[in-house]
């Protein structure tokens, strides 16, 4: 993998020499940026898979989030009668402390949702579409509450299955607007 290297601003000012040290990092940072090497801004997206099946609940915890600008995230939920399936995302600057949860999805008794939502990091505006399985859909937008002062490090979220129904996302890490 090639070798990320930052380049200061005394080296592009004006009557800053040019050498060879930065003729090599101006060849070599285009390709470990699109490789995704260490210090490079990050322009690709890291995928998270999570299932839950029959009466199971749980965190499945993202770290690395302070690489990435934001997280898409797809879902779906289905809850039976009287029970509820759901899935909530929380945010931490530290992997040990958590912001209040936020429910991204938690359909009616007896239906299914899907979910279409976006979490930009810098800001923690989210933005949320949902489709039921009745045809409804409603959006909103929101900012999650207690967000951490620092950078986002790590994202959690905390999925749950009733007995007979079933729970799953998928997270998309983008680079975004990240300041690395």
């Amino acid at each position: 993998m090639t070798t990320y290297r930052a380049i200061a601003s005394a080296e592009w000012q004006p009557q800053a020499p040019v050498t060879s040290e930065l003729v090599q990092a101006l060849a070599q940072n285009h390709i470990a940026v699109a490789e995704g090497s260490a210090g490079a801004p990050r322009i690709a997206s890291r995928t998270l898979f999570v299932q839950r099946t029959g009466a199971s609940s749980g965190n499945s915890d993202f770290s690395g989030a302070a690489e990435y600008g934001g997280v898409w995230v797809n879902a779906t939920a289905s809850s039976g009668d009287p029970s509820r399936s759901s899935i909530a995302i929380s945010v931490s600057d530290d992997g040990a402390t958590f912001s209040s949860a936020v429910t991204i999805i938690n359909p009616a008794v007896s239906e299914s949702s899907t979910v279409r939502f976006f979490l930009d990091f810098a800001t923690g505006d989210y933005h949320l579409i949902e489709q039921s399985s009745t045809g409804s859909s409603s959006g909103s937008s929101s900012t999650l509450g207690s967000y951490p002062a620092g950078s986002i490090t790590h994202v959690r979220f905390a999925v749950t299955s009733v007995a007979g129904e079933n729970a799953q996302l998928i997270a998309e890490f983008h680079g975004g607007e990240a300041v690395l």
